[in-house]
């Protein structure tokens, strides 16, 4: 076949299989979240690599446009045009449109169009479809042919289940044969594979993933470097993280911008202002983790001058895009007794948002105030809701502090052996004080139970 379009998996931001690769500074610590714009989704669309541009020719008073193929797919001779792509041959003369050898139901056109984009071919005269060939058929004689973009294409096709069955191993087969040719994308589709399919082998999908990163891959260098860095394997030379973000930052790679800046935020290496700037640059491409660092750059002064009037506004605008830390970052400066921006109402809107995206310890900040009575009206019912919803979250606070609403029956009814389970599954979860409340479990408290549990909403 002729030059056809290679095809990656879609690029998307989130959650993925490969866990928590974007990292987002909180200083003074650095806590994980999920920001993968570089992980490509297994079932996802596809994204064409590049299109040549549409060509065009006459063939006497009609016009002949091709798109999907170079200069070289047309050629012009005795009033007439043939359009060769790959093995098939179209001839255009007025009044004559024939496919590999077969006239096709075309009379009286002036214009002819061929989309040769795909793996087959998609003939229109005068905007009308009059012929072509099956795009599947065609993709499969390219990869019987050996042709790498092909092999990747069918692979993605058996990965979605796109007009064929769903098989994951044919999948793998076809990745590696298109990798084995250098194919950069199936290269970095098959570690991906490996990496989430039902057979995981993650030591082969970090091969492959090295493979394209070696090649240039952006993405795949970006993602090596996040899974070297969780531990995920092992680095062939020291500062072989950094060298992968450094490259992928280089092509233009936000998540890997982004990352950098976190690494060169402490360390022999450390360099604020450094860091702050790729922040920056990743923020204006979108990436919502890094909007929210530069919030926590100016909230902190690290890099840059300390600015929090601006600082609110970074992670007023990621939070807004769905940045949980962002949420919970607005509400703890609402709530800061020393801020003119205190406005705990507010900060309770910011943490229930937090908390319904998932966040535990947003939860149990909410379950506290409603303890405390501020921001909104005292209620230990609704403190004991958002106690629950913060333990089912693996929430080490919240689960003690629910472990000290059944110990005193504050929401819901006294329940000692509930409160040890708890009170041992939150030292579990690192609960530096469940300890010493399991110790005093059984013995005369001193104090309002309001009191001890509001002070506890850190753990």
């Amino acid at each position: 076949m002729g030059r056809r379009n290679a095809r990656a998996e879609k690029e998307t931001a989130g959650e993925t299989a490969f866990g928590r690769i974007g990292q987002l500074r909180s200083s003074p610590r650095a806590i994980a979240f999920a920001a993968a714009a570089a992980i490509a989704a297994l079932l996802g669309s596809v994204l064409p690599a590049g299109a040549d541009p549409a060509q065009t020719a006459s063939a006497g008073s009609v016009t002949v446009t091709v798109i999907g193929c170079s200069a070289r797919c047309l050629h012009s001779a005795g009033g007439g045009v043939l359009v060769t792509v790959g093995d098939d041959r179209l001839v255009v003369r007025p009044g004559l449109l024939a496919l590999n050898g077969e006239a096709l139901p075309a009379h009286g056109f002036q214009a002819v169009a061929v989309d040769a984009s795909g793996w087959g071919l998609a003939i229109t005269a005068d905007g009308k479809p009059v012929g072509g060939t099956d795009e599947l058929v065609g993709l499969r004689k390219a990869a019987g042919q050996g042709n790498s973009d092909a092999l990747n294409d069918l692979a993605l096709r058996h990965v979605g289940g796109i007009g064929v069955a769903r098989d994951l191993e044919k999948a793998a087969e076809f990745y590696r044969r298109a990798a084995e040719r250098g194919q950069t994308l199936a290269a970095r589709n098959l570690a991906l594979l490996l990496w989430n399919g039902e057979r995981q082998d993650t030591a082969e999908a970090l091969r492959w993933l090295r493979q394209a990163a070696e090649a240039g891959d952006a993405p795949s260098q970006t993602m090596l470097a996040a899974a070297l860095s969780a531990g995920i394997g092992k680095e062939l030379e020291p500062g072989e993280v950094r060298g992968w973000y450094e490259a992928a930052a280089r092509a233009g790679e936000a998540v890997a911008m982004n990352n950098l800046a976190n690494l060169l935020k402490s360390g022999p290496d450390r360099d604020p202002a450094r860091a702050a700037l790729l922040h920056r640059k990743a923020a204006g491409k979108g990436l919502m983790v890094a909007v929210a660092n530069v919030g926590f750059d100016l909230w902190h002064g690290d890099g840059v001058n300390e600015n929090r009037p601006e600082a609110l506004r970074w992670f007023e605008r990621a939070a807004q895009a769905g940045s949980v830390p962002a949420m919970t970052m607005l509400a703890e400066a609402h709530l800061d007794e020393g801020r003119a921006a205190r406005n705990p109402a507010l900060a309770v809107r910011w943490l229930e948002r937090a908390a319904t995206a998932g966040n535990g310890e947003a939860a149990n900040r909410l379950g506290a105030l409603h303890l405390r009575g501020d921001g909104v009206g005292k209620d230990a019912d609704a403190a004991f809701r958002w106690f629950s919803l913060g333990a089912e979250r693996g929430d080490a606070a919240a689960t003690r502090n629910l472990a000290m609403l059944y110990r005193d029956g504050l929401g819901v009814s006294r329940d000692e052996a509930r409160a040890r389970s708890l009170f041992e599954t939150a030292a579990t979860l690192g609960s530096r004080s469940a300890a010493q409340d399991l110790a005093a479990l059984g013995s005369p408290s001193d104090g309002p139970p309001f009191g001890r549990i509001a002070s506890a909403a850190g753990r």
